[in-house]
């Protein structure tokens, strides 16, 4: 992934709209330097943390309003290629919005391996969400048994809105609703308590801000991360093992609700919030072996 290079695809999807006013809309966001996150996940894992946390209002908790992401699902996606090749890994970069009436405004784009558009021409495609609700059994007369995320959805594609006689070919349907599961587990585990939020920098001295800062990404560490240890120095070298760290990911993510109702909480009361697991090892610290800095963005906690 190349963090100056991201923004690319997301240019393509605005520029065929030829719409001034959602150009400004959209420009109005600051998407450009929203933050980007860069996120690997396996299948079942998802499957397994959606099932747990059933009927939440997932997307009512992004981590912002406005970032950019660039995530890798491994085996289990079922992605085919327009020759019909098999890729078991999905590979999405995309943009997503949220609005005050928490509408979503994706545009995302599916690659195979080589992070080459699986979908040909017609991608990125933009995904327009509403009423995003959740659907238990029984809720549905006509199937007692579906339930779900349901949401009224508009495709577009290269300027225009896919709609009746013109709707989106099955393979954009598909594609994105394996995309919206990547997405809510994404949300899921960057909420989660065990689940810490770090920027990742190139250890590039002599460099400028403005240099660094554009090639710098988001990330999600597990709690278990060898760097979340006492008696670590402040910018010292960790190693850290990428498989280890995948299944330390997806252990035990289950949220821990806080409730605020006394009286002293002006603002918070009868609101609910997440409390996350307080980071102890050193807010900065070098990936032994590598060119990168990390950087907890939580508060750390002071022995």
């Amino acid at each position: 992934m190349n963090p100056v290079t991201f923004n690319e695809r997301i240019y393509r999807a605005l520029a065929a709209f030829k719409n001034p006013a959602k150009l400004a809309r959209m420009e109005s966001t600051g998407w450009r330097t929203s933050p980007l996150f860069v996120h690997e996940s396996d299948f079942d894992a998802e499957c397994d943390l959606l099932d747990e946390r059933i009927g939440e209002p997932i997307f009512d908790t992004m981590p912002f309003y406005c970032f950019r992401l660039d995530i890798t699902t491994h085996a289990g996606a079922e992605i085919y290629g327009p020759n019909g090749e098999k890729n078991e890994n999905a590979h999405w970069k995309a943009l997503i919005t949220k609005d005050d009436s928490n509408a979503l405004t994706i545009i995302a784009e599916l690659c195979d391996d080589s992070h080459k558009p699986l979908l040909g021409q017609v991608t990125p495609v933009w995904l327009a969400l509403q009423d995003i609700y959740w659907q238990a059994k029984g809720d549905d007369p006509t199937d007692p048994n579906k339930c779900g995320y349901v949401y009224t959805i508009i495709y577009g594609c290269r300027g225009v809105w896919l709609k009746g006689e013109n709707g989106p070919p099955d393979s954009i349907k598909k594609a994105s609703r394996v995309f919206m599961g990547n997405l809510g587990a994404f949300i899921l585990s960057a909420n989660a308590p065990s689940i810490h939020t770090a920027t990742v920098s190139p250890d590039a001295p002599g460099r400028s801000v403005e240099w660094i800062k554009a090639r710098t990404h988001y990330t999600l560490i597990s709690h278990g991360h060898p760097a979340n240890t006492k008696g670590i120095a402040h910018g010292s070298e960790v190693k850290s093992d990428k498989a280890c760290e995948l299944t330390r990911m997806a252990g035990s993510r289950r949220a821990h609700w806080r409730t605020y109702h006394h009286e002293r909480y002006r603002f918070m009361r009868g609101k609910r919030r997440f409390i996350k697991q307080t980071w102890v090892g050193p807010k900065e610290w070098r990936e032994e072996g590598g060119k990168q800095i990390y950087r907890i963005l939580e508060p750390v906690k002071d022995f």
